[in-house]
C-alpha cells in the first residue's frame, strides 16, 4: 500500500503530452537506497486522465485517472486513461476505503 494524491497539470494540449508528464512524475519518485545492506527500489503507480476525453466533471476525470494508476501498479508501466476501455472496468468503493479501485476480470 500506499499514498495517493492527486496532481492537476496545466497546459497540456494532447494525450501525448500528458503521457510525457506522467512519464516524468513516475521518474522523479523512482530511487534506490540502501538500507544496511539491503537495496530498496521506490517507485510510483502513475495514472492520468487527460482533459480533451470530454469527462462530464472533475470526479469522473479523478476516477479515471484513479483506474489508469491501478491499471499502472498491475502492469507496471505507464498508463493514462482510455476512457472508452476504463468504463468498461466500474469503479467500485470498497466498504470502509477511501481510493477508487477498478474491478480486475481475469
Amino acid at each position: 500500500g500506499g499514498d495517493e494524491f492527486v496532481v492537476l497539470v496545466d497546459d497540456v494540449p494532447t494525450r501525448a503530452a500528458l503521457e510525457r508528464a506522467v512519464d516524468r512524475i513516475r521518474e522523479s519518485v523512482m530511487h534506490e537506497l540502501s538500507v544496511g545492506e539491503a537495496r530498496v527500489e521506490l517507485r510510483a503507480s502513475v495514472g492520468g486522465a487527460w482533459s480533451g476525453d470530454d469527462y462530464s466533471d472533475a470526479e469522473e476525470m479523478v476516477e479515471a485517472a484513479d483506474r489508469a494508476m491501478y491499471e499502472d501498479k498491475r502492469r507496471n508501466a505507464k498508463t493514462v486513461a482510455d476512457r472508452p476501455a476504463l468504463e468498461r472496468r466500474p469503479a467500485r468503493r470498497l466498504s470502509g476505503a477511501g481510493p477508487i479501485v477498478s474491478s480486475q476480470t481475469a
